[in-house]
């Protein structure tokens, strides 16, 4: 084409056109390719949120939409488009902290059990909020009597903390109950959050608190819930025997006795064993689950097949895995002796040739009420092979109800749901995939035959408008989300910070010239260093300012959260329930090791 302009009207004007292409023409196949032609509909976006909210990728989302579509070559939009739709949606989302607490009020809408606070400052700057769901409230509530207390993640631009409260349901899994973003870690912060915890689960106080062992944890614990008993995470515990007396085979040793499933005479001789040897004494420093539970019965393994048996038809297919080797060390017990004292007895039990090795279990005499001196139902609330012993003497063909903690079993979480009701959110999930596979099942036959097309195209864009235009007449429906509560504007971000570097608060460190000490300029750029003869005592000075430097480079939070498996003995306490009886008299004096910081 070629154009010229009229000198006299000032127009322009086509003088040449030529319809030949002067390339390769596109074959019609990859047209849907072309910038002009790729796009996403509306019900695209929306089926690829909602796989997003299930972690699925979008590299993956794009591979499930091109099988549906028959093929990559009819998916009219790439990866990157999805990826600059995520952009936008998060783009037209506004402030990251009111979109935060407009998205918590969206939630609300459809899960009315939803429990939310946040704190702003004068400036309307958001400063803290704290956050639990209805099925996180619904944990907690059965198995909320041990809460882990987590506040070292701080990996976001405003560098505001996140800390999480969570805890191990009755699969051995973790879960969550609750999550906070403060922007500070004060003892007012803390009493806040652990004050927003009380009020979202109803006032139920935990019977023990797992921290890092922070100072400011253990008196904001203190004022809130006085009653719970404060422990360390064993990970910290682990880290700090590891930096303070810094020996693999100490370690080793300590981790064992922390963690193994020792009676308490061998744990008193192993543990005075180490600190003798180490001379540290007085020394400072969930649906796959519950399917699995329901869809059927794990084969029998052991010789006491009704004891089996019953713990299949209480315990969760986790916890029963871990009481089958208990059921197999019972055999090897036999009970040698049984004293009647009344009310209860008090059994004798013994390991099958092993003699000078015993102890002893007291029983009411219809074995509803058992304890053993090995204290293994203490600690970890499921029977020992002691106590299982002394049900076999006694004929009992089922673990007595005493001997199940409820948060273990299968029906734990089942009074609280009916007590809660339904989570809304996972109903709506529900309904949308329901209308999905019908409706995929109609589009395969219908789109075989015009006239089937026809009529469900018409039937469906009916529908359609009826129901956009409910929806329009429907004020209590949220277009735009949410408005800001009380009327307030919306909450504006905490400042952002540079999350590189080895600054204190995230900034890179400055740099210092290492024979001025000045900003701005390094040692080859010196003015001094023109002035200045090279001796050793300038070599001395600089090899103490990297040293130093390294330090300073070293500094910084090492706090870190790592999961411990298996059960955790959270209470040591309970052995004062033995003060009064047969158990009393074991000495537990000796040296005494030290692991705070």
């Amino acid at each position: 084409m070629l154009l010229r302009m009229d000198d006299e009207s000032g127009r322009w004007h086509v003088a040449y056109f030529s319809d030949a292409h002067n390339h390769h023409v596109l074959e019609l196949r990859f047209s849907s390719m072309l910038p002009g032609h790729r796009r996403m509909s509306e019900a695209d976006i929306e089926q690829m949120n909602d796989m997003r909210k299930g972690d699925i990728g979008v590299s993956r989302i794009h591979g499930f939409m091109a099988s549906l579509a028959g093929g990559y070559h009819n998916v009219p939009y790439t990866t990157r488009d999805m990826h600059n739709v995520n952009a936008k949606q998060r783009r037209e989302g506004g402030l990251d902290a009111e979109s935060c607490l407009r998205y918590l009020r969206e939630c609300k809408a459809n899960d009315p059990a939803l429990y939310y606070k946040e704190v702003v400052d004068g400036k309307g700057v958001l400063q803290h909020m704290f956050w639990c769901d209805g099925t996180s409230q619904i944990d907690y509530q059965v198995f909320g009597d041990v809460v882990a207390f987590d506040a070292t993640y701080k990996k976001n631009v405003y560098l505001s903390t996140l800390i999480v409260f969570s805890g191990v349901n009755h699969h051995n899994q973790t879960v969550v109950f609750a999550a906070a973003l403060v922007a500070d870690e004060k003892e007012e912060t803390y009493v806040w959050l652990l004050q927003q915890l009380q009020t979202s689960m109803k006032r139920k106080a935990p019977v023990s608190i797992i921290t890092d062992g922070d100072r400011q944890m253990k008196s904001v614990i203190e004022q809130v819930f006085p009653e719970a008993h404060h422990r360390l995470c064993a990970w910290h515990l682990l880290r700090n025997a590891t930096s303070n007396i810094g020996k693999p085979k100490f370690t080793r040793m300590f981790r064992d006795c922390m963690l193994d499933d020792y009676e308490v005479r061998t744990f008193q001789r192993k543990w005075f064993e180490m600190v003798e040897k180490f001379g540290v004494a007085d020394k400072r420093w969930e649906v796959e689950a519950d399917f699995e539970c329901a869809k059927g019965d794990p084969v029998m393994t052991t010789n006491l097949k009704q004891l089996e048996q019953s713990a299949v038809d209480n315990y969760t297919r986790a916890i029963f895995y871990l009481f089958v080797p208990i059921l197999d060390r019972a055999c090897a017990m036999t009970v040698v002796d049984s004293e009647d004292n009344g009310s209860y007895f008090i059994h004798t039990v013994s390991r099958y040739e092993t003699p000078g090795k015993d102890w002893r279990v007291v029983a009411t005499s219809n074995t509803r009420e058992v304890r053993c001196t090995c204290m293994r139902m203490e600690c970890f609330e499921v029977p020992c092979e002691h106590i299982i012993a002394v049900l076999v003497l006694n004929n009992v063909h089922e673990i007595p109800r005493s001997l199940i903690l409820p948060r273990w079993t299968k029906d734990a979480k089942l009074v609280a749901v009916q007590s809660m009701g339904v989570i809304w959110d996972s109903v709506q999930l529900t309904q949308h995939w329901c209308l999905i596979d019908w409706y995929w099942k109609m589009c395969k036959i219908a789109c075989h035959s015009t006239e089937k097309f026809q009529f469900a195209r018409d039937i469906a864009v009916l529908m359609l408008k009826n129901f956009e235009n409910e929806d329009a007449g429907n004020t209590s429906f949220p277009h735009e989300g949410p408005p800001t509560e009380g009327g307030r504007p919306p909450a504006q971000n905490p400042p952002k910070r540079n999350t590189k570097g080895n600054g204190v608060h995230g900034g890179k460190k400055t740099q210092r010239c290492r024979l001025c000490r000045e900003v701005g300029h390094n040692m080859t750029t010196c003015l001094e260093r023109r002035t200045m003869e090279p001796s050793s005592a300038v070599a001395e000075d600089m090899d103490s300012m990297d040293t130093d430097m390294v330090y300073d480079n070293l500094s910084g939070d090492l706090y870190a959260t790592a999961e411990i498996p298996s059960f955790q003995c959270s209470d040591s306490d309970t052995q004062a329930g033995f003060a009064n009886s047969d158990f009393a008299g074991t000495n537990t004096s000796g040296p005494v090791m030290s692991l705070t910081d």
